[in-house]
């Protein structure tokens, strides 16, 4: 008996190292650049600043502010520990990953004899097998891509609570006690997550009723109706619960919105209702297994295959009713196919367990027990080798980049950036981070609208729709467009530049004849005739005629006096190019384009003392489509490229 304890807690010791190493390992990425990122971090964050929703910050979080907020209080709480929500979020991902899998793994382990072994050793081969070929969406694997972090954080809540109670049954513990703890495991994954929850509920309805059925053809039948009676008292209770909690209104509203999930093999309503019928079919399977035991002792050992088939039956089961709701209007395609992690996982836990259901209860191998060493370490290695095959190799966001980033406009935000009623402050383009980390920053860190026009324009990488609310933009040193030397407030040791956006405002969105207009990034287009969409080289001229419009107001210090243009013509060895060059009406002046002079840099006075608009006017009298010169589908009439036009 010594022995055996110092050898478990060897293999605990053992256990708990690698996982903290592989956490420590894991924690420099995210695997995902998901927009839901940035929307779990802004919860976590605002959390950690005021441990409430909505905050007197921003309350503009709906349908966000009525989220459960389980797991963004675990995250907060963490991040708290560290001075960083991102922390906070990784470090509770990585948590709830391996106690998911070590459940999943003590599922099987708890099987009698060497029943275990060969159904955890059929997991791992499934593992590796989906890894290198299958790739079907795992536990796990909400927070790949995707970022379903309340899903993954309340289906470790879920499976934790179907471990404990079927430890409890393995342990003695009576009906009414597994429900109770069901029950309460229900509220609280509801409050993390709703679909995890509802599983669960099922599972739990599932189970009272199967052990009804199984208690009343014993010699206490009333002892089945009692237990029976309250299980559904404690159904309804927590149906109850769940539908009054805020929490409820809010994911059914973001339950109707159709977002992107991509699955590799149920992509389509039809695929999903296949794998739904073929996890039912395996779930009757496996309960039927279960019923023919002979006697309640072999029943209790064998009690993985009465929870596996019941959380199937009711994973399926929701699923297809989900699916049901969609046909008649209710709900979105997206939340159905939310239900395909729980589905592959309990196929993929079917699977396992199908080769105990060809050998008979009397085999040696459900009578052997198991002992030794390596028995007892088995289970931890088995924990390692699950999590290895799930966590993938991609690295999508740098989490010691966000880290730092988050930390540092933190203290630009609490220190230099000035408040002002009805402006927020954005970060933009910031160097080695993707738009979805710049969205972060401004809604989760600078507090900016997370549902303001502005804010998607990050998302999307969008010229901003309302300058007149921008109040303090964050970018990069020489980053296009808005590093704009007039218009700095302040520069960090670390290459971040403070800019005042009502100076922005002044310059960009007015078009002033100032500077360098860069033709590859944006320009604004109340600007711009006859133009193609900017290119890495310019702008295409599409047509016979184009035109470019700026302002010099009357106050400007330093009027400019000429300008240079920056220009390429679309030329073959068959085809030349003119194009005509004007100046607000003036006299115009014809440059020509063949294979020998491709580039031309036009250079031409401005009018003296200029003030008002200025337009430069091009008429492109050879211009011609690459389709009709048979070079490619391109239908556009192009004439010349502008890369640039500078006003000196």
């Amino acid at each position: 008996t010594v022995t055996r304890w110092s050898s478990y807690v060897v293999g605990t010791l053992l256990f708990l190292g690698l996982c903290a190493a592989l956490i420590v390992r894991w924690m420099r990425w995210i695997w995902s650049g998901s927009i839901d990122v940035a929307t779990h971090y802004t919860l976590t964050a605002r959390l950690a600043d005021f441990w409430s929703l909505p905050s007197p910050v921003d309350h503009s979080l709906d349908p966000f502010n009525g989220y459960p907020q389980v797991g963004h209080i675990l995250a907060a709480l963490v991040g708290s520990l560290f001075n960083s929500p991102m922390i906070g979020i990784q470090v509770v991902i990585l948590v709830s990953l391996v106690i998911l899998w070590s459940a999943i793994v003590y599922l099987l382990w708890s099987l009698p004899g060497w029943c275990a072994a060969i159904s955890s050793a059929v997991l791992i081969a499934c593992l590796l097998l989906n890894r290198t070929l299958i790739h079907a969406e795992l536990f796990g694997n909400e927070v790949i891509v995707n970022f379903f972090f309340s899903q993954l954080v309340a289906q470790t809540l879920v499976v934790l609570g179907t471990v404990s109670v079927l430890y409890a049954e393995q342990h003695g513990a009576k009906p009414l006690a597994r429900y109770f703890v069901l029950s309460a495991f229900v509220i609280l994954a509801a409050k993390t997550h709703l679909l995890p929850a509802v599983v669960l509920l099922g599972l739990l309805a599932g189970l009272v009723v199967l052990e009804v059925a199984m208690g009343s053809r014993s010699t206490i039948p009333f002892r089945a109706v009692l237990n029976g009676s309250v299980g559904l008292l404690l159904i309804a209770g927590a149906i109850g619960l769940i539908v009054v909690d805020p929490s409820f209104k809010a994911m059914r509203q973001i339950a109707s919105n159709n977002g992107y999930l991509a699955l590799a093999y149920t992509s389509s309503m039809r695929g999903l209702v296949v794998l739904c019928l073929i996890v039912l079919i395996g779930s009757v399977g496996v309960i039927v297994k279960w019923i023919k035991l002979s006697g309640d002792p072999d029943r209790v050992k064998m009690a993985v295959l009465k929870y596996v088939g019941l959380y199937g039956m009711s994973v399926a089961g929701l699923c297809l009713l989900q699916i049901v709701l969609l046909q008649l209007g209710h709900g979105s395609e997206y939340a159905a196919k939310k239900y395909a992690f729980g589905l592959n996982s309990i196929l993929l836990l079917e699977i396992a367990l199908f080769p105990l259901l060809l050998i008979k209860p009397d085999s040696e191998v459900f009578q052997k027990n198991r002992s030794g060493l390596v028995s007892d370490l088995a289970p931890f290695g088995l924990i390692v080798a699950s999590l290895l095959l799930i966590v993938p190799a991609v690295r999508t966001v740098d989490v010691a980049r966000v880290v730092r980033l988050e930390r540092e406009v933190r203290s630009l935000r609490d220190t230099v950036i000035p408040r002002s009623p009805g402006k927020y402050d954005y970060a933009v383009n910031v160097q080695g981070t993707l738009e979805t980390i710049d969205f972060l920053i401004s809604v989760g860190v600078l507090n900016s609208p997370l549902d303001a026009p502005n804010s998607q324009d990050i998302v999307y990488d969008r010229p901003f729709t309302d300058m007149s609310t921008v109040g303090t933009i964050i970018t990069s040193e020489h980053r296009k467009p808005y590093d704009i030397q007039a218009c700095r407030r302040f520069v960090t040791a670390s290459g971040l530049v403070l800019l005042d956006g009502s100076c922005i405002s002044r310059l960009m969105i007015a078009g002033l004849c100032q500077g360098t207009v860069d033709f590859t990034d944006w320009v604004s287009p109340e600007f711009l005739q006859g133009f193609s969409g900017a290119e890495t080289h310019g702008r295409w001229t599409d047509g016979t005629h184009a035109s470019f419009m700026c302002k010099v107001p009357a106050e400007m210090e330093q009027r400019p006096t000429s300008v240079k243009i920056v220009t390429q013509g679309f030329v073959t060895a068959n085809h030349t190019q003119r194009a005509v060059v004007s100046i607000n009406g003036g006299p115009a002046t014809e440059y020509s384009y063949s294979t020998s002079q491709v580039g031309r840099v036009i250079e031409l006075p401005l009018p003296n003392a200029s003030t008002g608009e200025i337009h430069i006017n091009f008429v492109l009298p050879d211009a011609v489509s690459p389709h009709s010169l048979g070079m490619s589908p391109d239908p556009r009439n192009l004439g010349i490229t502008v890369n640039s036009i500078e006003f000196k």
